[in-house]
C-alpha cells in the first residue's frame, strides 16, 4: 500500500459515549461518525500522545490551518488508503484521533468497504493487508477494523492484537504475530461485555496469522 498524502476532518467532536449511546450506535447501520465514537469510547483511556514522524510531516504541510481550528477538542481525521481489491474491496479508510497539536497514538482504526459479502478466507486476507499497512503507517499493538458490506447494515467489528517476539533467532526471518477476532454483531458484543461476559464466550470467528517484518 502506498502512503496517504491527504487528510480530512470529521465534523464531530469526539467524546466518550455512555452505555446507552454505545448500544445505540452499535445497532445502527455503519457510519464514520458512529464508528470512531464507538472505538474512542472503548480505548480512550489507553491512548497516548505522540506525533508520528510519518504523519506529522504530511499533516503540517497539507493542513496546518485546519489543524489550528481543532486544537481545543479531540477530533478525528481520516484518510483514504490505496488498498482496493477488484471484486472484493471498493475502498478503505484510516482514522486518527487528534488532541491539541498531537495525534493520540496506541491503536489503529480502519474501515474497509466490501463490494459484496465475503467468505471467511477472503476476510482474513483483507485483514492481513490492513495489518501490513498499519505496520508501516501507524505501528501499534491493537487495531480496530470495521468490515462494511454494500448495504452498510450488517457490518462487522474486527479486533486485532499484534505481538512481536521478544527474541529473534538470528538464523530465522522476523515475524509479527497477529490474532484477529471478527464479531458479526457489534451490539451483541457490547451488551455481552457490559454484562461481564468474557470475549471467548461471545460468538465470533478467530484466527491468527504471521506478518513478515
Amino acid at each position: 500500500m502506498s502512503s496517504v498524502e491527504q487528510f480530512h476532518f470529521l465534523e464531530d467532536q469526539i467524546q466518550q459515549l455512555d452505555i446507552t449511546e454505545l448500544l445505540r450506535v452499535a445497532s445502527q447501520p455503519y457510519s464514520d461518525s458512529n464508528w470512531v465514537h464507538l472505538v474512542y469510547s472503548a480505548v480512550c483511556s489507553t491512548l497516548h500522545s505522540d506525533i508520528g514522524e510519518f504523519y506529522d510531516s504530511r499533516f503540517n504541510q497539507t493542513n496546518s490551518e485546519e489543524l489550528n481550528k481543532h486544537i481545543k477538542v479531540v477530533k478525528c481525521c481520516f484518510s483514504p488508503t490505496s488498498f482496493k481489491s477488484r471484486g472484493i474491496v471498493i475502498d478503505s479508510k484510516e482514522f486518527r484521533f487528534l488532541f491539541r497539536d498531537r495525534f493520540l497514538e496506541g491503536i489503529g482504526v480502519y474501515t474497509v468497504f466490501l463490494e459484496k459479502d465475503c467468505y471467511e478466507i477472503t476476510k482474513s486476507l483483507t485483514i492481513k493487508r490492513i495489518i501490513e499497512h498499519s505496520i508501516i503507517a501507524n505501528p501499534c499493538n491493537k487495531i480496530f477494523l470495521a468490515l462494511v458490506p454494500p448495504s452498510q447494515q450488517n457490518w462487522e467489528l474486527v479486533h486485532i492484537e499484534l505481538k512481536k517476539p521478544t527474541i529473534y533467532p538470528s538464523h530465522l526471518p522476523h515475524f509479527l504475530k497477529a490474532k484477529a477476532q471478527i464479531f458479526n454483531n457489534p451490539q451483541r458484543l457490547i451488551q455481552s461485555i457490559i454484562s461481564g461476559r468474557k470475549i471467548t464466550s461471545i460468538d465470533h470467528i478467530e484466527f491468527t496469522t504471521r506478518i513478515a517484518l
